[in-house]
């Protein structure tokens, strides 16, 4: 009788340890598929910290603060690129002081991609391709023009299905020919009077503006589609 008790105990209790180990695999499973949020940080000018919590990208940071009359930026942003837990990564689409800082990006030894200027500068270069390689992004880069400038990228970031052009200082908007299914534009306001012009607002879900010195001056500024963001705010892009 007590060899029956012992042997009904023992398989009861191996039922519910693998209903329950099942129980926490299947859970883990579900926590696993979620897809985690995606924000950029609006820092000044063209920059912008885009993170989901664990990667994180710069684009157009660090920059000279206050270059050429646009935006002074908090000297924390600065000692905050130091702590991150994680490698964290630069991006830049030209090397004009108010998107580059040549000087913090040398002497912090950040690990940095953009066009031929940018190449010149950064003593921890690294190609778009290593750049893919290094997070959960996909970046493009679109050589676009700029005045004064030697050599200036617009880009197409892609992060969890979420499609970003970015079209830093250019206000030529013909590369957009060249790409589709653009969900999230973020433009200076140049490129964004030429979308304006040729009645293209309609193609992204939301445009998030940039590079401003004024808001008094921006085209269609109460389109409900249009973002215009302040210094420190944060941007939820795959809500």
């Amino acid at each position: 009788m007590h060899s029956i008790i012992i042997i009904i105990y023992f398989s009861l209790q191996t039922l519910l340890k693998v209903k329950t180990v099942g129980y926490f695999m299947h859970k883990t499973n579900i926590n696993e598929n979620i897809k985690k949020t995606l924000v950029a940080k609006f820092i000044g000018n063209c920059g912008f910290c885009f993170t989901d919590e664990v990667d994180c990208l710069y684009i157009d940071f660090p920059y000279v603060s206050g270059a050429y009359g646009f935006m002074s930026f908090d000297a924390r942003h600065l000692e905050a690129l130091s702590r991150h837990e994680k490698e964290v990564y630069f991006l830049f689409t030209h090397a004009h002081d108010d998107h580059f800082n040549r000087k913090e990006v040398r002497s912090q030894k950040l690990k940095t991609a953009g066009p031929f200027g940018i190449r010149c500068y950064a003593n921890n270069y690294i190609t778009i391709d290593q750049l893919n390689k290094s997070g959960p992004w996909h970046i493009t880069a679109f050589k676009t023009t700029h005045a004064l400038c030697i050599e200036h990228y617009s880009y197409v970031l892609e992060w969890y299905g979420t499609r970003i052009f970015i079209s830093g200082d250019t206000k030529d908007i013909s590369v957009l020919r060249k790409i589709s299914n653009i969900d999230i534009l973020i433009s200076n306001p140049l490129f964004l009077k030429e979308i304006v012009k040729a009645k293209r607002i309609n193609d992204f879900k939301k445009i998030v503006l940039c590079h401003f010195r004024t808001k008094s001056k921006i085209a269609h500024k109460t389109h409900k589609k249009l973002i215009v963001p302040k210094q420190g705010k944060t941007i939820i892009l795959n809500a």
